[in-house]
Formats: C-alpha cells, sequence, structure tokens
C-alpha cells in the first residue's frame, strides 16, 4: 500500500494554475499537428514523381548544372537533413519555389489568396443567410416533414466531394452564364452583361 504524498512534494501539474495547463496542453497539440503536417508535405514531396532540378533547370541541361541546382537545393544530403532543413526554411517564412510555376510558393499564395477570401467570404454569407432560417424552420416543424425535407438537403450538402462541386459550380458559372468569365474572381464579374 503507497504511502500519500508528503505536502512539500505535489506535483509540479498540480502547482500550475488551470489555465496554464491547457495553455500549455493546446500549445503542444498545436506543435505536434504542425510537424506532423510538415512532415507529412516533406513525404510527399519527395515521393511525387517530379524531379525537382529538371523543373527547375530543364531537361537539356548539363550534368554539371543539374548536379550545382541539386547541391543547392539540398538533395544530395541524407533525408533527416534535408527534413531539419526543410523546417528551418519553413520557420523562417521561406517555403521554396513552386516546381509547376517556377515562382516563389509564397507569391502564388499571395496571388491566388484574395480569390480564396472572396470565395470564402461569399460562401460564409450565403451560408449564414440560408443555413440560419432553415435551422430555425426545421427546429420549429421538428420531426415534421419540413425537418426531413431540410435534413436531406444538408446531409447532401455535406456528403457532395468539394472538389466536385466546384467543377460544376465552375461549369455552370463560367461556361454558360454571360455573367462571369473564365480565371477570375469577383472583379472579373460583369454586370453589365447581365442587364442586357
Amino acid at each position: 500500500m503507497s504511502s500519500p504524498p508528503l505536502p512539500g512534494h505535489q506535483s509540479r501539474r498540480n502547482r500550475l494554475p488551470g489555465p496554464v495547463r491547457e495553455i500549455l496542453k493546446l500549445s503542444a497539440s498545436v506543435g505536434l499537428t504542425f510537424l506532423g503536417l510538415l512532415l507529412i508535405t516533406f513525404i510527399i514531396g519527395r515521393v511525387i514523381p517530379i524531379d525537382p532540378v529538371l523543373a527547375a533547370v530543364g531537361d537539356r541541361a548539363p550534368a554539371d548544372v543539374y548536379e550545382r541546382v541539386r547541391v543547392e537545393l539540398g538533395l544530395h544530403l541524407p533525408l533527416y537533413q534535408q527534413f531539419l532543413l526543410y523546417i528551418g526554411k519553413v520557420f523562417r517564412g521561406d517555403l521554396g519555389v513552386s516546381v509547376l510555376t517556377a515562382n516563389p510558393v509564397t507569391a502564388d499564395i499571395f496571388r491566388v489568396f484574395p480569390a480564396t477570401l472572396e470565395l470564402a467570404t461569399v460562401a460564409t454569407f450565403f451560408g449564414v443567410i440560408l443555413g440560419v432560417p432553415a435551422g430555425v424552420f426545421a427546429a420549429v416543424h421538428h420531426r415534421k416533414w419540413q425537418d426531413q425535407i431540410i435534413r436531406v438537403v444538408g446531409l447532401f450538402g455535406y456528403s457532395v466531394p468539394v472538389f466536385w462541386l466546384g467543377l460544376v459550380d465552375w461549369c455552370c458559372f463560367t461556361e454558360n452564364s454571360p455573367g462571369c468569365r473564365d480565371r477570375g474572381g469577383w472583379t472579373y464579374f460583369s454586370t453589365a452583361s447581365l442587364t442586357r
């Protein structure tokens, strides 16, 4: 039978106030999640069948140029050293160069971020003005046919893959609508063509 702990030997956990413990647990959880995401993106970047050196210099580059760029990118190092360098660059804000656009990744993110913000804002707006009244209406008519219809529509909305719904919306609103143009955001929406 274990003896009770002495009064002067309380654990460090019991000495910390409750909010501090919660903040520490949350910080540890976020840190581990971020580290896991970095590991996953690093592994994906190493297993995709695209040679980043060839994407940077082209397939007609001489062997010495290929090797020089390979060393500059750190691909000659062991994987664990590459991962440590990758973490260091991410914490410095250097996300590397895109193998598709040959631009810095941060520049590509800032280029498409306004359109992403527009899309998220419009989606949130429509979600609130449609979802809140529909939820109140379903609650008022609980377990009636109106409630069942709203549940089915909501379940369908959650079940539809986002990438498929995005393609359908793109086809409907950019290809067949006279007021929308391809490859644009809200700034490319022409209200003049809708009033014709």
